[in-house]
This record gives C-alpha cells, structure tokens and sequence, in this order.
C-alpha cells in the first residue's frame, strides 16, 4: 500500500504460506504500508506463515509500515504469527502482533483493537536456537521515532503464548527476545491511552507435574513442540532470574489489566468502553458494518455496501498507476561489449513465464520468484521496497481479474460480475488489458522481432571494430617503417 485512501473494508480468514524467501513483509493486510489514509478496516482470524533465508517481517496487520494514517482498525483472533529461517545465523526475524515493524516516520496510530493474541512464533533450521537476532512484541518488535499512538488494546487469553526462536531447553533468556507492546524503540513519539490486559492463568500441563496450573514462573513447555513458552504475564511481571520486566519498561506509558479466569472476554470489553462507531458482536470488535459475501479475496469475506465503490474508485486506480508509472527499461548494450541476445532471450523467457501465470491464475508463492526477477530485469533503479510493492501489487491484479490458486473461476470480476460498473472500472480495466498485460505481449514481441536485426547490428558493429583494429596496425606498421627510412637516411648523411 503507497497511498491513497483505503476504508470501510473487512477480510474473514486471512491464511498465508510464503515459501522462503531472502526478504520477506508478511501482513493479513498488507506486505508494507508506506503512505496513505487507512480507516475503518477489520481482519479476522489470521493465519500467517512464511520461511526466510535474510531478512523477515511479520504483523498481524502489516510487515512493515513505513508511514502514513491508521485509524479504526481491529484484528480479530490473531490465531498464529510463524517465521520460519532456513539459516542457523545471520538471519533478522521481526515479529509483531500489529506491525513486524513500525519505521521513523510522522505518522498516527488510532483506535487500535487486537482482539485474542495467538501464538507468536520465530524459529530456524536447527529447531532450537538462533544466533541471528530475533525480536516480538505484541503491538510491533521495533517502533521508530515521529508517531503519534493513541487508544490502543492488546487482549491476551489463555492460549497467548510467545515463541522466539531463542527458547530452546529451559534457556530462561530466550524472554528478552519478547515484550507485549513494543520490543525495541527509537527516538520520541507521543503516546496516549494504551491498554494491555492479559490472563494470569494458563491450561497447558506442568512440565513438573499434571493438572491445570496457575502461572506462577511466567513460562511453560509446549505439549506440541515441547519448547518453553512465554505467557504476557511472565513478560509483564517478569520471568524468574531475568530482568526487564514490561510494567517496569514501559512505566506509566501502558495500562495493564490482569484476570485470572480463562476466556473472560467481559474484562477486555469493559476496558475497551464504548467508542464512536465501534460495534461488538459476539466480543469482536468492528467499525465496519459488514454485509457477507462469499468467495471474495478467500472463501468468507465480509465486506460493507462501500467496499466496492471504495475499491474500484480508489484502490484499483492506485494499483494500476503504481505499476505504470515506474520507470522501466531494456538494455541494448552490455557494459562489457557482449553480446546482447542472451540477455534479451532471458527478458522474453521471464515476459512469457509471467503471461503464462496470469493467464492460469498461477499460485502466489510459486509465481512470486517470476515476478521479482523480471523486475529486477526491467526496472532502471533497483529498490528492494519498490520491486515488493509492485510485486504484490501484480498479485492483487492477478487475483482480481485473472483468478487465483490455478483457478480462473475464483477471480473477483467473475464471481461477482455485477458489482463491478461504470466509467472508474472501466478505465482501470482497460489500463490492466492494454497497458499491463498487453504491454507485456508487446514488450515481449518487440523484442523477439528486433532480435534479428540487433544481431545484425551486433555482426556489423564487431566487423567495423576489426577493420579499425586493422587499420590501427597498419597506421602502426607506417610509423615503425618511416622510422627505419629516417634512421637510414641519417647514417647515409653520416657516411658523406
């Protein structure tokens, strides 16, 4: 997301496997946000996993936000956060409940809801340690300076549990790796109104013994991985024999509220009160009202009478002008002199590969690796964060208009035909057929139809390079023999 104005908008059931990747921004709803107006969005029941080889950023709502306006924003069941690194050291894993990370920026942080925290998890490929460094927190692993946050409430259950990739045997000081707001800070920023409530029991056995117990060390082992787990309590009070405890970092920056009882969602609803256009159902929380319609953007997603008027004359347009205002470029020359044609074929192979995705509405993680080649091919500046948001926006377009997971039925345009109409779509559709993929068609026969006469070009430009090499030595040849003549004229004159 660069910009714009994204609002009234829910998603139900946000599933995500990214297979490995060297740099990954994973978020229920976005990769990165960097800019723009965000309002009044809602994400339930949020699944994430992804597998790294560098670098990894995961939220519950964004990898990484690099600036703009958040307001009215609810995560409803952050079931589970997992990243995934393939490398025993080296590797940065940054985890957060909202954000992976929160860049410096001059942005605000409004009315923020995380309903039911699940499990945040890091690991890598050892399945214990890591030597790599490794950061969560329940709001984000590392707030940069210049924000504004206000209103903000993080509701930890029973089942929250904290899983760096630090945490292996009874290493107690795997718990610096976790906090419940934020891991690490920078600079200043403004806070206002933020709230932790956290359960103070837990039902997982005792590594020491049977039966339910209470939470007295602030940590407990995994049944299912037998790995320690850290609870938001032993974070807020401290773990045993570890220092830092969150009441004492965060000072009077956070309002904590504990119980005792498993499943008391009263306690987080009274902390929340009552707020302007907040609507709760079922303790979850929205400030969308949302209509069900099935099969868009996944199998259940709600979304409200707005969301496609919002879509098609905000959203869409954006994503369109993002990718074609870019700056693009083939290269005719190599620096070395080399030839040309190989690199060109390998433009015309990535160009066809990607046609043939769309085409077949080819899964996202396996047409990811395509994409960001070819744009690491065709784009004259090589920005890592430009070729992620072009990347994810081709994907959205992909799903949009082309369908998705090896299904053209599934595509958005076609299961819901009719809420897609006038003068804003039509324009952004022509942009995607003539533009888009048909600048990809045309890009992808200019090219094979000039390979001939670049190749021609190429012969011609390597036979005159030859001739001035000839010519060069026969210039050199004429010096060395006037030279000799000199030298012979000279001794005749010293004869006489």
């Amino acid at each position: 997301v660069g910009g714009g104005t994204i609002k009234n908008l829910t998603i139900d059931g946000v599933t995500a496997n990214i297979s490995r990747k060297d740099i990954l921004h994973l978020g229920g709803f976005a990769g990165q946000i960097n800019g723009g107006n965000i309002n009044n969005v809602t994400v339930n029941n949020i699944n994430l996993n992804g597998t790294i080889s560098n670098d990894g950023y995961v939220g519950g709502f964004a990898g990484v936000i690099n600036g703009g306006n958040i307001n009215n924003v609810t995560l409803n069941n952050i079931n589970k956060l997992y990243l995934y690194s393939d490398q025993y050291a080296g590797s940065n894993m940054y985890m957060g409940g909202f954000a992976g990370r929160i860049a410096d920026s001059s942005g605000t942080i409004n009315n923020v809801i995380l309903n039911k925290i699940g499990t945040l998890q890091t690991d890598v490929v050892t399945g214990y340690g890591s030597s790599g460094n490794t950061a969560m927190g329940g709001f984000t692993s590392q707030l940069g300076s210049g924000h504004s946050i206000s209103n903000i409430f993080l509701y930890y259950n029973e089942n929250s549990k904290f899983m760096p990739a630090g945490a292996l045997g009874d290493n107690k000081d795997s718990r610096l790796k976790i906090a419940t707001f934020y891991h690490s800070i920078t600079g200043n920023n403004t806070f206002n109104n933020i709230n932790i409530v956290y359960n103070t029991h837990i039902t997982d056995p005792s590594p020491y013994g049977s039966g339910i117990i209470f939470d007295r060390d602030g940590y407990n082992i995994d049944q299912a991985t037998k790995r320690i787990y850290y609870t938001a309590k032993g974070a807020i009070d401290g773990v045993k024999q570890v220092a830092d405890a969150d009441r004492n970092k965060y000072g009077n920056t956070v309002n904590f509220t504990s119980y005792m009882t498993p499943e008391n969602d009263q306690t987080f609803k009274n902390t929340v009160g009552n707020r302007q256009g907040l609507k709760v159902t079922n303790y979850n929380y929205s400030w969308v009202t949302s209509v069900k319609n099935s099969n868009v953007f996944g199998d259940a997603h709600n979304n409200t009478s707005g969301d496609y008027q919002t879509l098609i004359n905000t959203y869409l347009p954006q994503i369109i002008d993002d990718i074609l205002e870019a700056d693009y470029g083939v290269t005719i020359e190599n620096k070395d002199g080399s030839s040309t044609q190989a690199t060109l074929n390998n433009i015309i192979t990535q160009l066809t590969n990607i046609l043939n995705a769309i085409d077949s509405g080819e899964g996202e993680g396996s047409a990811d690796s395509k994409i960001t080649n070819f744009l690491n091919n065709i784009l004259v500046t090589k920005d890592t964060n430009q070729i992620e948001s072009l990347k994810q926006s081709i994907n959205f377009l992909r799903a949009f208009y082309e369908g998705y997971n090896g299904s053209k039925q599934n595509a958005v345009t076609k299961t819901h035909s009719n809420l897609f109409s006038g003068s804003a779509y039509t324009n952004a559709t022509n942009k995607y057929k003539n533009a888009i993929k048909g600048g990809m068609t045309n890009l992808k026969n200019t090219i094979n139809g000039k390979l001939a006469d670049i190749k021609t070009l190429e012969d011609t430009l390597k036979r005159f390079e030859e001739a001035l090499k000839k010519a060069e030595e026969l210039n050199n040849q004429g010096a060395q023999l006037n030279t000799q003549v000199e030298n012979i004229k000279n001794q005749v004159e010293a004869l006489d």
